[in-house]
């Protein structure tokens, strides 16, 4: 999960490099086809889950992606006391603390697939 997020994000820092000053008009085009048919909240909660690009060094969890993140919770938990734990865990997760930032942990990111 996550994987389309990502990528319509590296395609448009592509274009933008290979482009020049000539991309906003790209991006336009690319951002009315994804606000409109796309994105999703589910994308960037399978994002922000994503151990491949969550602990990237170029992570990118701007409130596009905690937001999406929170509203996907939202609507899957109805527990505030579980929600409240998922968010704690969330910021551990995204803090790499805790089991979270153990070696075997952070050796498993480049080997396991997300769905692991």
């Amino acid at each position: 999960m996550g994987h389309l997020y990502e990528a319509m994000d590296r395609t448009k820092f592509m274009i933008k490099n290979n482009v020049g000053k000539g991309y906003k008009k790209w991006w336009t085009m690319i951002d009315k086809r994804w606000n409109n048919q796309l994105h999703q909240d589910i994308h960037a909660a399978g994002y922000f889950l994503n151990l491949k690009y969550q602990y990237a060094n170029d992570v990118v969890n701007d409130d596009e992606v905690l937001n999406g993140f929170h509203r996907v919770v939202n609507r899957m938990v109805n527990d505030n006391e579980t929600r409240l734990n998922i968010n704690r865990e969330a910021k551990r997760f995204r803090l790499k603390t805790g089991a979270f930032g153990l070696n075997q942990f952070q050796s498993a990111v480049n080997i396991c697939l997300p769905a692991e």
